[in-house]
């Protein structure tokens, strides 16, 4: 587990505890993480990390979209 204290964005002080808290409130994009906590706003050289971290909470958060409630949408 990475330490939650560690800065990702050195830019505007976003820790990785911060990125996971707006992804636990709701943020499910890139845009949504910069939106949020200014990430990857600046020189933008923490992006990769950020978009990892998102990827990689979202699923083992499980709070991917489930694409099963998809089916049957383009049938209609």
């Amino acid at each position: 587990m990475s330490d939650p204290d560690r800065l990702i964005c050195f830019c505007h002080t976003v820790s990785f505890r911060q990125l996971q808290q707006a992804i636990r409130a709701g943020a499910r994009t890139f845009e949504d993480l910069q939106e949020r906590t200014r990430c990857s706003t600046g020189c933008g050289g923490c992006a990769w990390e950020v978009r990892e971290i998102l990827a990689e909470t979202l699923e083992s958060e499980a709070l991917l979209p489930d694409p099963a409630s998809d089916k049957g949408k383009d049938s209609q």
